[in-house]
């Protein structure tokens, strides 16, 4: 190290070439000690005609960076060891570290994750709240339960909490963030399945009400369309009953919002007609009733060939028919639909 000091000085003198060096130096009273010399050289017509420099004991900076090191080992050594997922950050939020549980709960392997922005990993629905959530993260410091739904490997979904805090360097500047993951998707499905049996208790309650009551048959329908649309906070609800013979769906009521009924009625050039759904084998109506469970579609082409299987409605003039099925997408895209619920109702 001497030796390196002594080449870098004289070139410094000689050439002119400026040097920032770090060594450990031993005080004439025996003391070890780190110090940091700067030099620069001063130049007239290409020759060195002057110098400056400094030297500065930097002796607490270096047991500080060296204590940093030694911690950071220890909570590496601490975070791989640990059942719960951990990554890092860094101020861009491309993944710097995961651990082994991390890469284990999603199905990664490490070379597919490293330097990739954690964006990447989630449910594109996320993408804005991570970018808000991000923001304030590195403003305050930390962040508790902040749940995300992230995409697997296989394509499957699970929903992770996350807790975390960021990391500085000896300046106090952001320098990476350390979050641990926790998989709470199991908890979230039963929280979904109690939230699913309370709305369902809730639809039952208004139709014992309603029975009990002695309204009539339109009386019922309105309360139980006003119920769906509160309990799933829905554009608009459509109610169908099954005929005697069990062979229709009849559409009892639906309730649109009047400039989409208008849009819709303008698209096909007549008020929108009594529909009657036949129960055909193998049609997505026949389906989804069969099945007896509540669904949820949300693919834009399984949507639109549901509204599709309305033009079989045997009351329909067959002129209008056709017309209608050029016009599904049209129509589609006035409502501006993404996901449609099924709810069966049956009752003994």
């Amino acid at each position: 190290i001497v030796e390196d000091s002594e080449r870098y000085a004289l070139e410094c003198a000689n050439e002119g070439i400026p040097y920032d060096l770090e060594f450990p130096f031993t005080t004439a009273k025996g003391k070890r000690i780190w110090i940091r010399t700067i030099a620069q050289a001063e130049k007239e017509n290409d020759k060195v005609v002057n110098g400056t420099g400094n030297i500065m004991d930097i002796t607490k900076q270096v047991q500080a960076r060296k204590a940093l090191r030694e911690s950071e080992k220890r909570f590496r050594n601490l975070y791989e060891a640990m059942p719960l997922g951990y990554q890092s950050l860094d101020a861009d939020g491309r993944i710097l570290d995961v651990n082994d549980t991390w890469l284990g709960m999603l199905g990664y392997i490490r070379e597919e994750v490293m330097g990739r922005w954690f964006g990447n990993f989630l449910h594109p629905e996320e993408e804005k709240n991570l970018m808000e959530n991000f923001t304030r993260f590195i403003e305050a410091g930390e962040i508790r339960e902040i749940e995300y739904k992230m995409l697997c490997k296989d394509g499957s979904l699970v929903v992770i909490s996350f807790d975390g805090r960021v990391g500085y360097d000896e300046n106090m500047q952001f320098k990476q963030t350390h979050c641990i993951l926790k998989d709470i998707t199991k908890r979230v499905q039963v929280d979904e399945e109690i939230k699913q049996r309370t709305e369902d208790l809730a639809l039952i309650n208004t139709l014992n009400a309603a029975i009990n009551h002695g309204d009539s048959l339109p009386e019922v329908i309105q309360q139980v369309s006003g119920e769906m649309e509160r309990i799933f906070s829905c554009l608009a609800s459509t109610l169908y009953l099954l005929s005697e013979d069990k062979n229709y769906l009849i559409l009892q009521k639906i309730n649109l919002p009047p400039k989409i009924k208008k849009g819709i009625e303008k698209i096909i050039g007549t008020s929108i007609p009594e529909v009657t759904l036949p129960l055909k084998k193998e049609s997505l109506t026949q389906k989804l009733l069969k099945d007896g469970k509540p669904r949820l579609i949300n693919d834009p082409e399984e949507i639109q060939a549901w509204m599709l299987e309305v033009t079989n409605t045997p009351k329909l003039p067959e002129n209008l028919r056709r017309g209608l099925k050029t016009l599904i997408p049209k129509i589609y895209k006035l409502i501006g639909v993404r996901s449609v619920i099924t709810i069966p109702l049956i009752l003994d």
